[in-house]
């Protein structure tokens, strides 16, 4: 496995870093980690412990999704991001 080129940690508790403005300019990036928390989020030190390796966190914006949903829903982000959900 190729290790990811840029790690994201979504996190409640992110005020105002977005997904696209982690990724930034996207050239040659293939491989992103994305970590959605458990129910009930993330506590702080995690988030800490998680970008004191290298990890962005990020928000999902307002709405606080459900686990299973918030996973889909920052792939898709993410995808979409990198030029993945566009025409062939």
């Amino acid at each position: 496995m190729t290790p990811a080129t840029r790690a994201l940690i979504a996190w409640e508790g992110e005020p105002e870093r977005t997904l696209r403005q982690a990724l930034g300019e996207t050239n040659g990036l293939t491989d992103v980690a994305l970590f959605i928390g458990p129910e009930g989020g993330y506590e702080a030190a995690e988030v800490e412990a998680a970008a004191a390796h290298g990890a962005i966190p990020i928000t999902l914006g307002r709405r606080v999704l459900r686990t299973e949903t918030a996973a889909v829903v920052g792939a898709a982000l993410v995808l979409y991001e990198l030029g993945e959900m566009g025409a062939a």
